[in-house]
């Protein structure tokens, strides 16, 4: 028996930055047509989190949603689906109560606990995104006390990764995969957007469904998993996106020339060191690459200036702040700070 396992496929993405109106929306219909695509298989197909990019998504996005949830035998809730605020009800839960109605079979993101679902006869422990690092440490440990050998866990979460310090920020630490592996068969994650593996394949990070920008670019796949006797005999993944067919990067010095492109490109970057004075000229070459292929869904302007920076580094490593996170830089180390700790809590 085959069961199917993806990821991330962040339905409703809406990307501005080197987009155009039109692609934009290509974009966004091209990450829900690929992902039908691969869970378009007779056997039963498991979501790893993220269906949805944000948890309140719009209303023809929550359709297509809620057609990929029902067509999974499980899908995590990743931290794109849900709100870190308890009172707030996300598109995900919204199509899991279309679902399953009032017979869940899940903890919410405030519990300690993890959940169980047996598919084809092997038992899959899984945990949700939760709201803390400290609730999820819980799930896990939750998840090895009451699993039987060989049992399988799903994750949704960072791996091994030295940049999550945010208390929200998910981590499953190496030397605590190293404990998990120690009763669970494979552990199974989402939320990375590379794929990798540790343990000798038996730790995966599965990889989202298609890119959502210059960001994840690389090879994309799903991976289906045979079972017997309730055991895992084989693990295969299947290309649903080359990164070499889908992206191309050219030098600025070569778009004179350039006159067609693959019909398979959707991400075209141009890089390069260029004068000043060249720097309109380029920027006029760029934007007439949209007319290369009507397939294109980002394209970038990455030429450094001479004595400047890339645009690239003001449109992506320029970090913007919510009017929440901008109030309590101000206020860290004031006196102030407990009392707007408070406030945020009690939101």
């Amino acid at each position: 028996m085959k069961i199917r396992l993806f990821t991330d496929p962040h339905i409703g993405l809406n990307r501005a930055s080197h987009t155009t109106p039109a692609s934009r929306l290509k974009l966004k219909e091209k990450l829900y047509t690929t992902v039908q695509e691969a869970i378009d298989v007779d056997c039963p197909v498991i979501c790893l989190g993220d269906l949805f990019d944000t948890f309140d998504t719009d209303n023809t996005s929550l359709l297509a949603g809620i057609d990929t949830y029902k067509k999974c035998a499980l899908t995590l809730f990743g931290n794109h689906d849900l709100s870190n605020r308890v009172d707030l009800l996300s598109s995900i839960e919204v199509a899991d109560y279309l679902e399953n109605g009032e017979d869940t079979f899940r903890h919410s993101a405030k519990e300690s606990w993890a959940s169980c679902k047996a598919i084809d006869g092997l038992e899959f422990w899984f945990v949700d995104h939760k709201l803390t690092q400290d609730v999820f440490e819980g799930a896990l440990d939750h998840a090895l006390d009451h699993a039987k050998l060989g049992d399988v866990l799903l994750l949704h979460s960072n791996y091994d990764s030295p940049f999550a310090t945010q208390e929200s920020t998910l981590n499953l630490t190496r030397d605590k995969a190293e404990t998990l592996l120690t009763k669970f068969s494979y552990i199974f994650m989402g939320h990375e957007h590379a794929s990798k593996e540790d343990f000798d394949g038996r730790l995966i990070l599965l990889g989202n469904t298609h890119p959502t920008g210059f960001s994840d670019i690389s090879d994309k796949f799903v991976w289906d998993i045979e079972i017997e006797a309730d055991k895992i005999t084989s693990i295969q993944k299947q290309i649903i996106w080359s990164a070499d067919e889908g992206h191309l990067v050219v030098d600025w010095t070569d778009l004179s020339e350039l006159e067609s492109i693959g019909s398979k490109v959707e991400f075209l970057e141009v890089k390069g060191v260029a004068d000043q004075q060249h720097m309109p000229l380029i920027a006029s070459q760029v934007a007439a690459l949209w007319n290369l292929s009507p397939n294109l869904l980002m394209v970038r302007n990455n030429v450094t200036a001479t004595g400047g920076i890339s645009l690239v580094e003001v449109t992506e490593h320029t970090r913007c702040q919510s009017v929440p996170e901008r109030i309590s830089t101000e206020l860290a180390g004031t006196k102030l700070q407990p009392l707007w700790n408070n406030y945020l809590e009690a939101l």
